[in-house]
């Protein structure tokens, strides 16, 4: 290991003493540096994604008696998720800021339902219908803040789950 040690510190020195020289020779001066290779252009859009989650869904392997579940698809799951999101971001986006998703009584809740009913009778049910529940007065927070403060810093949140 010795051995080593002393071989690789050898030519370490060997290296640094010939580039030594070398500089010498030149006057003291340093080579002229070489030109350096044009930039590209940056792009203007948005960047191409690395990682693109819908196309590395998980597989699961069934076991022979696990076969019924193969009709399973992620991907109509995922729609099915997205619509629904879609409607409380669509509560959010028509006047209801802080307090926003689906929630009972509002005219989210309306939007769910007939999304629902419009499921159903698209798989063949029949008779879909709604049952109006008559809830008692409901009261619905207008405004608030919420500022979370910890360590000398502050944080105020935009949007919040009120009790």
């Amino acid at each position: 290991m010795r051995r080593m040690l002393l071989t690789v510190t050898a030519l370490v020195l060997a290296v640094l003493a010939t580039r030594a020289g070398m500089h010498a020779q030149a006057g003291g001066q340093s080579p002229t540096p070489r030109p350096q290779p044009a930039q590209p252009a940056r792009p203007t859009g948005p960047p191409t994604p690395v990682f693109t989650l819908a196309d590395h869904f998980l597989q699961w392997r069934l076991l022979p008696g696990e076969k019924a579940y193969e009709v399973i698809d992620g991907a109509r799951l995922l729609q099915y998720v997205n619509d629904l999101s879609g409607i409380s971001r669509h509560y959010r986006d028509s006047g209801h800021p802080q307090f926003w998703g689906r929630v009972i009584g509002s005219s989210a809740d309306q939007e769910s339902a007939q999304w629902l009913m419009s499921h159903m009778t698209r798989i063949g049910l029949t008779d879909v219908h709604m049952e109006p529940i008559d809830l008692a007065p409901q009261w619905f927070p207008q405004s608030w803040e919420l500022t979370a403060t910890g360590g000398g810093k502050s944080l105020t949140l935009a949007t919040a789950q009120p009790a």
